[in-house]
């Protein structure tokens, strides 16, 4: 399902610029987290509590920081396990906004700088 999503937003366009291509994925993202939600009857973030422009906010945010971590750490971080992190901390930053949530993001970096991935982190999520 998700695949026929993929190619009807990419496709085969050969003339797409970078630019184009990462809105699409960006869409992507927004869809697959925001159908994590429908599926849970509106249990798990994103809500309507949370705009489009957020989503993207975090998850950019989370998986830049633990990039940047990792590559402290000479680690790779699977992407489908970074998605899953994002989701996670996305549902903090939707039940306690989002200073909260910068601060959780501090804490859960510098554990991962010294001790590596939580355990329960290590679980994957792919979006594409």
């Amino acid at each position: 399902m998700f695949s026929k999503l993929f190619s009807s937003l990419i496709g085969n366009r050969k003339d797409s610029s970078v630019n184009d291509m990462i809105k699409d994925m960006e869409k992507i993202v927004i869809l697959r987290f925001r159908g994590i939600s429908e599926q849970s009857g509106g249990k798990l973030a994103p809500t309507r509590k949370t705009s489009d422009d957020e989503i993207l906010k975090v998850y950019r945010t989370v998986l830049s920081k633990f990039r940047e971590a990792a590559r402290d750490r000479e680690e790779h971080i699977p992407a489908a396990n970074l998605n899953y992190i994002a989701l996670m901390l996305l549902q903090m930053y939707e039940n306690v906004g989002e200073e909260f949530f910068l601060e959780h993001l501090a804490y859960q970096i510098s554990y991962y700088s010294q001790n590596g991935l939580r355990e329960d982190y290590k679980r994957e999520l792919n979006l594409f």
